[in-house]
């Protein structure tokens, strides 16, 4: 029974990790992840690629994108929707 588990919590994780993001990954496309921070700690990037427009009245401007946060640290790193 405790095989049996295990294996259906296996195939439950993997799709959570198909998604998953290296550092590697980020640092080899600059022209797509473009460091905004960095810290002792945290290094902070924004997936050029997801930028978009919500409010476009000058000189009024409202931008949405995805946001990375690396956590040296916490040897993790969290993805954000920012505006």
């Amino acid at each position: 029974m405790k095989k049996i588990l295990l294996l259906l919590l296996g195939l439950i994780l993997i799709p959570f990790s198909a998604f998953a993001i290296s550092l590697s990954e980020i640092q080899s496309d600059p022209g797509r992840y473009v460091k905004v921070a960095e810290g002792q700690t945290t290094t902070m990037y924004v997936d050029s690629y997801s930028i978009q427009s919500l409010r476009y009245a000058p000189p009024y401007y409202t931008i949405q994108g995805k946001i990375y946060y690396v956590s040296y640290t916490g040897n993790c790193i969290e993805k954000s929707t920012g505006v």
